[in-house]
């Protein structure tokens, strides 16, 4: 008996409205041409599924039901995408060939990481540097996240190296599968399925990710909260977006916040000021407060290694890293 029904769109990650008449709807069939030529996807391979307090009132093979609410949720799924579960599945087993088949090609690898989780599972290890208390570079807390696996295998009795060494880099091509698949789901959310197989397609075979996705190396860390905020953010879901770019500021390498910028300017735009103010904050205390605790009994101090890294390559004084990397003036690059 209604006359005018407002639908509620969600379609690759934009909120849409659109208004039809109620009286007029012979059939979900019909409705959904409706939405496709509002959408301009008239003819596209699409599944319509009307929804209201996540009861099914309607399918494809069914007459329109009656309305239990005057709003309704109107989800398109496209036919032809390829199943979470699969993308996942593909994902898994290429980095699981990764990490037992590449060698590492970073030196830091060796001594900035691999030598302090040695120490932190077994006792004693070389120390580098940047964990000197003086300068205090490095988090353990980052390192302890990878120590934590060699600690849970002796709780079990396994105590050899070789299989603590691959059970590490295996946890890693495993996250890092998770984090690929996520992003993955966020590109065809956004921009449709074709791109996301185009997406998942270049994942599996880039030869530098191949390597890089089961390296031991904080950027490593970084490229997996830049994947799983910028699939969060295409989904939609900006808060916890936020959150992975702290936990890749935090735990990884802080340089790579500078990806993050358009993300924090959307929600500067979007939710308002004391809202991005609030999600930062509460970001940050969540992975920079425990970081700080685990840096502070192996240090015996407080330390913010993170923000040090920063001032140190950031700086061009004498005992500066930025010595290291050229003391140029900015004209040079013209």
């Amino acid at each position: 008996g209604r006359t005018m029904t407002e639908l509620k769109l969600r379609h690759r990650g934009r909120d849409l409205q659109l208004k039809v008449s109620a009286k007029n709807i012979k059939s979900v069939w019909h409705l959904k041409e409706i939405v496709a030529e509002h959408l301009g996807t008239v003819g596209a391979n699409v599944q319509l599924m009307v929804k209201t307090t996540g009861k099914i009132l309607a399918s494809e093979e069914k007459d329109f039901g009656p309305y239990e609410k005057e709003e309704l949720i109107v989800q398109l799924r496209d036919k032809e995408a390829i199943r979470i579960s699969t993308a996942l599945s593909a994902l898994v087993l290429v980095r699981l060939v990764a990490s037992f088949v590449t060698s590492i090609s970073d030196c830091d690898e060796t001594f900035n990481y691999w030598e302090p989780t040695h120490y932190l599972i077994y006792g004693f290890g070389q120390q580098t540097w940047e964990y000197s208390p003086a300068y205090s570079l490095r988090s353990y807390g980052y390192i302890s996240l990878h120590a934590s696996i060699g600690w849970i295998l002796g709780l079990f009795g396994v105590v050899d190296k070789i299989c603590v060494w691959y059970a590490i880099r295996a946890s890693l091509g495993v996250f890092s599968a998770l984090c690929e698949t996520l992003f993955f789901v966020g590109v065809r959310h956004r921009f449709g399925a074709k791109i996301s197989k185009l997406t998942l397609l270049f994942m599996l075979t880039a030869a530098g990710t191949f390597h890089a996705n089961v390296a031991f190396l904080p950027s490593t860390f970084s490229m997996y909260g830049v994947l799983l905020g910028y699939g969060l953010w295409f989904s939609g879901r900006r808060k916890a977006a936020v959150f992975a770019g702290a936990f890749s500021v935090i735990m990884g390498w802080p340089f790579v916040g500078l990806l993050f910028i358009p993300l924090g300017l959307e929600v500067l735009f979007t939710h308002g000021l004391l809202t991005t103010i609030s999600w930062s904050v509460q970001s940050i205390v969540v992975f920079l407060g425990p970081s700080m605790l685990v840096d502070f009994v192996y240090y015996r101090g407080w330390k913010v290694a993170v923000l040090n890294i920063v001032l140190y390559n950031a700086t061009s004084g004498e005992d500066g890293g930025g010595q290291l990397y050229g003391a140029e003036t900015w004209s040079i690059y013209f």
